[in-house]
């Protein structure tokens, strides 16, 4: 029973969290996938409610949305998930700007004492080399494993495409 966690890095997180889902699903995983959009939200309850979903499913994907996409509403529902007998992984989506990539990484990981887990690259190119070098780059600046890589335009796939295509992104 796991439980991921998407925040946003400059990324697109709804969009990695769905690609992610998609993702599992099409590798036989029972997953559900939800969305944290108020930063009001009670983390203890949140932290229920994941472990009510674990009841019926061996993975949930959470992403955070606006306006719940701030650094501190991650770092409550992080804590209050880390108190689950689940394990936890805590990924962060990036786009092309690594300055902001970084910046989000540094302050998850080294103010608001969260380990990141993966970054999964949004918009990366399309091209295979380039893509590759984005995602070697990124690693290298951040110290953050890259576990995925999102393609330019893949956004506006028709659902059954993205979902077929979304195995192929994830490392």
């Amino acid at each position: 029973m796991t439980l991921v966690l998407v925040a946003p890095g400059g990324g697109h997180a709804p969009l990695v969290g769905a690609a992610m889902a998609a993702a599992a699903g099409r590798r036989g995983v029972r997953v559900n996938l939800g969305e944290i959009n108020d930063t009001a939200v009670a983390p203890d309850a949140f932290a229920d409610a994941v472990r009510r979903q674990l009841e019926d499913t061996d993975l949930v994907v959470v992403y955070f949305a606006e306006p719940a996409d701030d650094m501190t509403t991650v770092q409550r529902v992080y804590r209050a998930a880390r108190r689950l007998d689940i394990d936890v992984t805590m990924n962060l989506a990036v786009g092309r700007d690594t300055d902001r990539a970084l910046e989000v990484v540094e302050a998850l990981r080294d103010i608001l004492e969260v380990p990141l887990d993966g970054l999964v690259l949004d918009d990366a190119p399309v091209e295979e080399s380039a893509r590759t070098e984005a995602k070697e780059f990124l690693q290298t600046i951040t110290g953050v494993p890259v576990i995925g890589a999102l393609p330019l335009g893949c956004a506006a796939m028709e659902p059954d495409d993205f979902q077929a295509h979304s195995v192929t992104w994830f490392d």
